[in-house]
């Protein structure tokens, strides 16, 4: 990020109407989050919006991200890269709440069974994992499919 670049918080008054527009806007009352990125916890309102740099009206470009603070960090979005510590927050908008448990591999199960059924299940579902990637890569080599290319064109920055 440029040091002369114009950066905004979420209750800055002059922050951009598309600023909060962004689905990845951080909360309005501040919380403690993480960064995936670079491993800080600080509070949700340090997280800034960073308009893009150069004016382009491509109406598929972002005009901007909500990014983590921390210099050097490329973490950017609220769910995306930047996260609620709090296991148990709700988004008090939609009543959302972002972590869960992973649901038990055996009806009536806890989801961490370590039983011998839960973990033929588990076995089961790891080795359907790796049959479709291979599957995938097959059909890669093939030229049956082509896997999605993001050119520096198409990214939001």
């Amino acid at each position: 990020m440029d040091d002369d670049q114009d950066v905004y918080q979420l209750h800055d008054p002059d922050l951009p109407p598309e600023a909060l527009e962004d689905h990845m806007q951080p909360p309005a009352e501040s919380i403690l989050v993480h960064c995936l990125h670079c491993s800080q916890e600080y509070q949700s309102d340090q997280i800034i919006w960073v308009p893009r740099a150069d004016e382009s009206t491509d109406k598929h470009r972002l005009p901007g991200m909500w990014c983590c603070p921390v210099d050097g960090c490329g973490g950017a979005g609220f769910t995306c890269d930047i996260w609620p510590v709090d296991p148990d927050y709700v988004d008090p908008k939609t009543g959302e709440t972002y972590w869960s448990d992973d649901p038990p591999m055996v009806e009536g199960h806890e989801s961490d069974c370590e039983c011998a059924e839960c973990e033929m299940a588990r076995d089961e579902q790891e080795a359907e994992y790796e049959r479709e990637a291979e599957e995938y890569k097959r059909k890669v080599a093939s030229g049956e499919i082509k896997p999605p290319q993001v050119t520096d064109e198409e990214m939001p920055f």
